[in-house]
């Protein structure tokens, strides 16, 4: 094996044209299958990383004539006494304007009820969530996000406690460094949402999570949540005719849109590997039948067919290995690019990057 080693590289050393010409080929082709790849596995594959994922749904008003709509803050506190749920969040999208620093700066927001963090099972490394108190008054208190976090104040712990002012006025850091819902859209800063119980029915502005309880089934979760949505109906006809829930996995919403995107754009790249291997495939054809003398000869000298196919595929091993060198270097800077570009649809974009499963992609 060492010889049809050493012999390959000399016969590929001899013809530089060639073998830069298959390497560079593979490479590009594994290289845009392996950064798609990584996308595919960070964005589908992986499980989202929160205790017992599989058990989170987010929860949604279904009527017949709109289809799918976010809640009332009135339907949601009905909800969440569904005794299938362990817990029960909601949150409104916003924006705040940060200011006191150099220049103002606006960043995406959320309203959150206090036990969001909870329900998720998303941990605060520095300082705390929010306490129950808190909503009933939207208390100036306010929850940043790892990323803010990181690139405002360097990550340093003693930010808790600190105040930061949010249109004009001031809020106290209780949290650092929290990893909220993985989507699209990521959240800066997290504050209090305020409860109030005389909002309309059908002011639908909340997205709404719930964590089964244990033993619960999602199914069981379901047929609850439509009781209490015909009593809601039978009491509030005017708002909550024809209303039902639907409930839906958290990992299905958030990347339930990008899917078939991802997993057509996967398509396209194969076949562009597939071309490229068909193209090196007629370059070797044509490159063992320039060789036929050489071949002839060595059968001559007693080598058997086993013998000749066995160094044929060392070469072609060998350039197989160059390109997959190169196309996982390829693959990192296209797994960087895709990251520093942020695209705004793209949910779950931290969690691209080129790990083991995507190395073996790579050598499959």
């Amino acid at each position: 094996m060492l010889h049809d080693i050493r012999y390959a590289l000399r016969s590929l050393q001899r013809h530089p044209v060639f073998a830069l010409t298959a390497i560079l080929t593979l490479g590009l082709g594994i290289g845009a299958n392996t950064a798609i790849f990584s996308a595919v596995n960070g964005v589908l594959l992986r499980p989202l990383r929160y205790p017992d994922p599989d058990r989170i749904f987010t929860i949604w008003g279904h009527h017949a004539s709109i289809g799918r709509e976010t809640a009332s803050l009135p339907d949601f506190l009905d909800w969440r006494k569904a005794r299938s749920f362990s817990g029960m969040a909601a949150w409104a999208n916003t924006a705040f304007t940060v200011t006191g620093a150099d220049e103002p700066e606006v960043v995406s927001g959320a309203l959150v009820t206090p036990n969001y963090f909870r329900v998720l099972g998303a941990p605060i490394p520095q300082g705390r969530d929010f306490r129950e108190d808190e909503a009933r008054g939207a208390a100036r208190v306010v929850v940043l996000s790892q990323g803010y976090w990181q690139r405002a104040y360097g990550g340093r712990p003693e930010v808790v406690g600190r105040r930061i002012t949010l249109g004009g006025l001031p809020y106290t850091i209780v949290g650092a460094g929290a990893r909220g819902l993985e989507r699209p859209a990521q959240v800066d800063i997290w504050a209090p949402l305020a409860i109030d119980t005389t909002a309309g029915r059908r002011n639908d502005f909340l997205q709404v999570i719930g964590r089964l309880a244990p033993g619960a089934a999602p199914e069981t979760a379901r047929v609850e949540l439509e009781t209490i949505a015909r009593r809601l109906e039978a009491e509030y006809p005017a708002t909550n005719a024809g209303w039902g829930v639907e409930l839906i996995g958290l990992h299905e919403r958030i990347v339930g849109e990008i899917r078939p995107a991802l997993l057509v754009f996967l398509g396209a790249v194969v076949l562009v590997l597939l071309i490229a291997c068909a193209n090196v495939a007629n370059l070797m054809l044509v490159r063992v039948a320039a060789r036929e003398r050489e071949l002839t000869l060595r059968v001559a000298l007693g080598a058997s067919r086993r013998r000749l196919v066995r160094q044929l595929l060392t070469e072609s091993v060998l350039l197989a290995l160059a390109g997959g060198v190169l196309g996982v270097g390829l693959a990192v800077w296209g797994v960087g690019a895709l990251r520093a570009l942020e695209p705004g649809t793209l949910p779950r974009l931290q969690e691209i990057r080129l790990d083991g499963r995507a190395l073996a992609f790579a050598l499959v």
